[in-house]
């Protein structure tokens, strides 16, 4: 496919199975799957996770503006209940708990799963809301490839990357290096004014710059061991809020070292893995007119060992330990602050005709405080002609507080309880693709229900201090459903369409006053719509991406004065590319948000109106 998105099944394969770490094993056969190839990769190579996520799923995006950070919201859930790990590993920001997706590039991804029902028994705290996992896979045949990729548009922006892939059928390596600047001086429609005015943001600068390098080596006796590095480094000018003055004296400074070492061995009858990782951040908030300047620098080492056992009568076992230190050295708290967290994991799949089971347990050791076992189970039916597949999922899950809920210097609250709650979801897939077929046609539909308690919240406990407590239990009800249609019009031209359409309705059960209760969960939109249309023959391509997000509320009490409108975003999408045997060009242009909308995602959080983006890209492959 092209713009469309690019879910597409996860094909069970022996081989990649024996291979595949507990997070990739137990997806489910059809899960969301967004397979990133080389031609999807030209268009969405340059942007980074927040922007694909935004155009081709029904994730909600907290976007506090252009160049700033983002972060999400799957299911109506809050911004710290998802987790995302990079190959396997979780990285979610132990101060914050949430993710800034706007850091994560994908030039050098090749797999992006969201996985909806992830049961915290397989990928631990955080996931009420779900998980997002950012694979990358070598390629055993690959010779030589590189590509660049040089994009320009509005507001100064500037983009090149370089991607080079080298290796043979014992050894791979990839190094993945990108540069990135712009102003971001756009023009934005201020309508906290009263004539509502046209005005041009200050203030809005950013450079950002990133090298990822893997290295996959094949040893003797079937064992495999991969490295992983990433290091970014991103400088960004904070701008004002709509409504008042745009001068604005705020930076903030961004900077990640993230490493890990991966070992697998294939016995006769089961496999092994041990994986090592290190993760350093550093962040630096500056305001200067406030004289506020302070720092967190963070560490992270974990390490995951997992065994895996198959019986010849379609049964399979796991087991794993999974250790995680952690250490804050952050300006504002008196100390610096340290935890160690240990869980057991155990997990079994068995196969019978049709039918499969899933079976998960997984204990967690954190300090002194008792967390009971957390289970998920899963029963998937999938008809003979593979056409028809339904699924039962339950799972426990549960996110423990971060570190700022705990250490702040005035109200850290180092008694709260972990969040706590369950997902129960029914998933019906109708699959008809056929290799010879000229038409082909996915249906997918996810009912869910979630139910949260022990939810974390500031509140009031003097006249101007705020203390974390366990005040709120909240309801998720909710489906998504989406269809995928590719029609091969002629030999070398093809029509693809996606619509897909999610309903959610997330409301507060329990709150501390009770003029709350029953109410909208703030920035939580009950419609969402998202529609990819393209047409693509051998040289000429041309797109239509288009996103529908219902209102908003900003706060708990839904007061309609401060809801947000609903809004309605086109954007579109002309590529030409020429080949020459081994050596591939392209030319993309792309225009945002065509009709010129005037939106917020944040409350008082300028968008850009509509602007373009040209990219060429050069690629070469044996």
């Amino acid at each position: 496919m092209f713009f469309a998105p690019m879910f597409a099944d996860t094909v069970s394969i022996n081989n990649v199975e024996i291979y595949a770490i507990r997070e990739q094993f137990y997806q489910l056969p059809r899960q969301n799957t967004y397979l990133l190839d080389s031609f999807s990769k030209s268009i969405y190579g340059n942007n980074n996770l927040s922007e694909l996520l935004q155009n081709s799923t029904n994730i909600y995006v907290n976007n506090y503006g252009l160049g700033a950070s983002n972060t999400i919201s799957m299911r109506g859930t809050a911004d710290d209940q998802t987790a995302i790990f990079w190959n396997g590993i979780n990285i979610r920001s132990s101060t914050l708990g949430s993710t800034d997706v706007s850091l994560i590039p994908i030039q050098a991804t090749n797999k992006i799963s969201v996985v909806t029902n992830g049961a915290s028994s397989i990928y631990g705290s955080g996931t009420f809301g779900g998980s997002i996992l950012i694979a990358n896979e070598p390629n055993w045949n690959n010779k030589i490839s590189t590509s660049t990729r040089y994009s320009f548009g509005s507001f100064q922006q500037h983009h090149i990357t370089q991607e080079i892939e080298v290796g043979n059928h014992k050894i791979q390596f990839q190094t993945n290096n990108a540069f990135q600047k712009a102003e971001n001086n756009f023009t934005f429609k201020d309508v906290y004014l009263l004539s509502k005015p046209i005005r041009t943001i200050e203030h809005n600068a950013f450079q950002n710059w990133i090298t990822q390098n893997y290295l996959y080596i094949k040893l003797a006796k079937q064992q495999q061991i991969h490295f992983g590095s990433w290091i970014q480094k991103k400088d960004k000018e904070i701008p004002a809020s709509m409504g008042g003055s745009l001068q604005s004296d705020k930076y903030q400074k961004d900077f990640t070292a993230k490493n890990y070492v991966l070992y697998k061995k294939v016995f006769k009858k089961s496999s092994l893995y041990n994986r090592l990782s290190a993760i350093y951040d550093k962040q630096n908030y500056k305001d200067e007119t406030q004289q506020i300047n302070t720092s967190y620098k963070l560490s992270n080492i974990t390490n995951s060992l997992n065994y895996r056992y198959y019986f010849e009568k379609d049964i399979t076992i796991d087991a794993g330990l999974d250790y995680n230190f952690f250490r804050a050295k952050v300006s504002e708290y008196s100390k610096i602050q340290q935890e160690h967290r240990t869980s057991f994991f155990f997990g079994f799949k068995y196969f019978y005709k049709q039918l499969s089971l899933n079976a998960t347990v997984r204990q967690e050791i954190y300090g002194k405080q008792y967390i009971r076992p957390l289970f998920g189970v899963n029963i998937t039916y999938t008809s003979k002609n593979n056409v028809l597949q339904l699924n039962l999922n339950y799972a426990d899950k549960f996110r423990l507080p971060d570190f700022n809920d705990k250490y702040w210097p005035v109200g850290g609250n180092p008694d709260l309880l972990p969040e706590k709650g369950y997902t129960i979801e029914m998933n019906i897939s109708l699959n008809k693709i056929s290799k010879n077929s000229k038409y082909q046609i996915i249906w997918n539909n996810a009912s869910y229900y979630t139910r949260i308690k022990d939810n974390i919240a500031w509140i009031p406990f003097t006249g101007i201090f705020w203390q974390p407590k366990n005040i709120k239990n909240t309801q998720h009800v909710g489906f998504e459903s989406s269809v995928q249609q590719n029609i091969r019009i002629a030999q070398k031209l093809k029509l693809n369409s996606t619509i897909q359409y999610a309903f959610n309705k997330s409301t507060i059960l329990k709150d501390v006053t009770e003029y709350t209760i029953g109410k909208i969960m703030r920035y939580k939109p009950m419609h969402q719509l998202k529609a990819n249309l393209s047409l693509e023959e051998r040289y000429f391509s041309i797109g239509l991406n288009y996103s529908y997000n219902g209102k908003r509320f900003t706060d708990d009490e839904n007061s309609k004065s401060f809801q947000l409108p609903a809004y309605h975003i086109i954007d579109c999408i002309i590529a030409y590319k020429l080949d020459f045997k081994k050596l591939q060009t392209q030319f993309i242009f792309q225009i945002n948000n065509l009709i010129n909308t005037a939106y917020e995602s944040i409350i008082s959080y300028a968008q850009p109106m509509r602007n373009y983006k040209i990219t060429f890209q050069i690629n070469y492959s044996k």
